[in-house]
């Protein structure tokens, strides 16, 4: 429960779920029919719904935004209060993000706390290029962009996509408040996503390079020395999924994309692979 002296709107959806989420979402909208927006799905639309969401809330005036996904929930009841304080207090920050605990279902001695991974208080858009991907989504509270950019439907993880696209308008203040948690569990994306074919591993990473590479060009190339690095590692990391499995043209593909995009970086790269081959 949230407390606060300001009027809020809740908006949800169901991406087509059958384990009862739907009526309970029903319920809460007919005992608040003034204050609760519904979007419904009657199959699974793998996510496009959350476009439409999103669409439906920056579009209704609100002045501040907070968001929490299915598996997760906000653990202090002061949350929202702590975040609109400190946006009010200064105009330049755009985002108040917060520490969340990160829990494991059926895996507790894996549970941590994600803390500042940006390592200052005060984040500009630089540092949130550079940590790719971060995912602070149920941390999140920030003021209503009122729209979207083009690049924010292309990309994987829409978390960090969504962080970018805020940091466009101000600095993002990192608060050590623990106030959320974060769960995974086996059956969530980032868990079976390991587990697909190798068809469908290649066309995540695709994406996620075709979406930095239209990243690259939206800010023209001011950032190009940050978001070269990750495009080289989307490329690292499709030559290591072909080679795990016996896809050797696949392989020498990306390897040949490597040298093309930075030369230097990945002759030494393989020098130092072919003398660990040869030593063992």
């Amino acid at each position: 429960m949230q407390r606060g002296e300001f009027p809020v709107k809740i908006f949800l959806s169901d991406d087509g779920s059958t384990d009862g989420t739907r009526e309970i979402c029903q319920k809460y909208k007919e005992q608040h029919p003034d204050r609760i927006y519904l979007l419904m799905s009657e199959e699974n639309t793998k996510g496009k719904i959350v476009e439409s969401l999103y669409d439906k809330c920056f579009s209704s005036g609100v002045k501040y935004v907070a968001m929490c996904e299915g598996d997760d929930y906000w653990t202090d009841p002061r949350k929202l209060i702590k975040q609109v304080e400190l946006l009010e207090s200064d105009l330049h920050l755009s985002v108040a993000i917060h520490s969340q605990a990160v829990i494991f279902d059926g895996m507790e001695g894996q549970n941590f706390v994600q803390g500042n991974i940006f390592c200052k208080k005060r984040v500009a858009l630089e540092d949130v290029l550079a940590c790719f991907p971060c995912n602070f989504t149920a941390s999140l509270l920030f003021r209503n962009p009122k729209t979207l950019p083009s690049w924010f439907y292309t990309t994987v993880s829409r978390d960090h996509a969504l962080l970018i696209w805020l940091a466009t308008f101000g600095d993002i203040y990192f608060m050590d408040d623990v106030m959320a948690v974060y769960r995974q569990h086996p059956a969530g994306i980032t868990k079976t996503i390991a587990k697909k074919p190798f068809e469908e591993l290649i066309a995540v990473n695709e994406r996620k390079t075709s979406f930095l590479v239209e990243l690259d060009g939206y800010f023209n190339k001011k950032y190009s020395s940050i978001i070269r690095k990750h495009i080289f590692h989307q490329f690292e990391e499709a030559l290591t999924l072909s080679r795990l499995h016996g896809r050797r043209f696949s392989a020498f593909r990306y390897w040949l994309k490597m040298l093309q995009h930075d030369y230097a970086r990945t002759v030494r790269m393989s020098v130092a692979f072919l003398i660990k081959r040869l030593h063992f």
